[in-house]
């Protein structure tokens, strides 16, 4: 009986993890990027936001990551590219990076995204 009670509660913490997982913690797109922080700020819970905006003649992007865990070692990561078309930001990556709280974001002919360490971790390519 305690076996299956155990396992009911294994697969119970599972399921809810990978529950959580699947939340979506920042918008597809937006009109600002104002309201892009707006609703970041309702569902991230803990931590702070950082953001920056990446500006040329080709590309506008605009990058937002925070920590919201006390205890996992994770960033969450969003950057969006403005659609002159469609007159609105849209969500070109969502990622959450594991093994570091906070990352570097660099600013050159792309974006690089660097851990804790230096590392480089990943690395945007605006179109042209």
């Amino acid at each position: 009986m305690l076996r299956c009670v155990m396992c009911v509660v294994v697969l119970g913490i599972t399921s809810g993890l990978s529950m959580a997982d699947e939340k979506e913690w920042s918008p597809k797109d937006a009109k600002s990027t104002s309201d892009i922080l707006k609703w970041i700020d309702k569902t991230k819970g803990f931590g702070n936001v950082h953001s920056t905006e990446y500006r040329s003649e080709d590309s506008n992007l605009f990058i937002v990551w925070y920590c919201p865990y006390s205890g996992r070692d994770s960033t969450h990561f969003h950057a969006y590219e403005f659609d002159a078309k469609k007159k609105q930001w849209v969500r070109t990556l969502d990622k959450i990076f594991d093994h570091t709280h906070h990352v570097t974001v660099e600013v050159g002919d792309g974006v690089t995204i660097r851990d804790v360490k230096g590392k480089m971790i990943h690395r945007i390519n605006p179109k042209k």
